[in-house]
């Protein structure tokens, strides 16, 4: 009897302890977003302008590059590169121009967090809003007036980023 009690609390714990790890996994996309799941998202179901600048890519390295904006607010640049080495070498040139051209402007503010195949990226100054995001091999490159910062990060946590 009392090994049968020792089992079954062994596996509601086992249980427990799985489905913390699966919620705490839920915080984020597993996979970057296709470029048909961003057309959708951001023309279909934001009404956004889709813009796609693929032709104009100065590089085979770019898969796709498509634009969503709405020009009184924001644009929403998706880079999807060809593998995660240049989607970090996008990321990082990203974010040291926007950090030389904003660093000795008052008022400017920079967070950054990395781990392993992503990067976020935020800088927020009286001009603008700019945020870049790496997750994997895809960039989501994001420029906005102040006053549509809060619609920004609600964009971004609703695509998962």
């Amino acid at each position: 009897m009392m090994k049968q009690k020792t089992v079954q609390t062994l596996v509601a714990v086992g249980l427990l302890i799985t489905m913390i790890l699966s919620l705490t996994a839920c915080g984020g996309r597993k996979e970057p977003m296709t470029g048909k799941e961003f057309k959708r998202f951001m023309g279909e179901e934001k009404g956004l302008e889709i813009v796609d600048q693929t032709e104009s890519a100065d590089s085979d390295d770019y898969q796709y590059v498509l634009v969503a904006l709405d020009e009184d607010k924001y644009s929403f640049e998706y880079y999807f590169m060809r593998n995660d080495m240049t989607a970090e070498g996008l990321y990082t040139y990203a974010v040291e121009n926007v950090r030389s051209q904003y660093e000795n402007k008052n008022g400017s503010s920079f967070t950054e967090v990395k781990s392993g195949e992503k990067g976020d990226f935020a800088m927020s100054s009286s001009e603008y809003y700019v945020r870049v995001i790496r997750h994997a091999n895809a960039v989501l490159y994001i420029t906005a007036y102040p006053d549509a910062k809060a619609e920004c990060k609600d964009i971004i946590k609703e695509i998962g980023y």
